[in-house]
């Protein structure tokens, strides 16, 4: 009876490997990365299918309405004591709402700075 050995592609035919490879590889550097472009197109469809987290509504209505206002540099729950409807979330809630909203924090040994709109509390 015979043996039969393990197939072997590339130590077969090692020229075709090689071609395979220069082909690919030279012509196609960026690989299946996606282009700058391409992520941000990616990451605008996949947001219609997103839930919104705590607080985001609440904060996202408070940003429209204020944002003719003076901003100013202030924590979370600095943000909470001017806004009435925030009352009802935690400080970690609202903080995480405001980095998804695309607030960009500041950390200080004060704590975590977002520049937000002042205004009068509402209650």
């Amino acid at each position: 009876m015979r043996e039969i050995s393990p197939y072997d592609a590339f130590g077969k035919f090692p020229e075709t490997h090689m071609q395979v490879y220069t082909q690919n590889a030279k012509t196609n550097i960026q690989g299946f990365r996606l282009t700058k472009d391409e992520q941000k197109q990616l990451a605008e469809r996949n947001g219609k299918f997103e839930k919104p987290i705590k607080a985001e509504l609440e904060i996202r209505d408070i940003l429209a309405e204020f944002s003719d206002q003076e901003f100013k540099e202030m924590t979370a729950s600095q943000f909470q004591d001017h806004h009435s409807k925030l009352s009802k979330f935690d400080v970690s809630q609202i903080g995480r709402a405001l980095r998804r909203l695309g607030v960009i924090p500041r950390d200080t040994n004060k704590g975590t700075l977002y520049n937000l709109p002042i205004s009068i509390k509402t209650i």
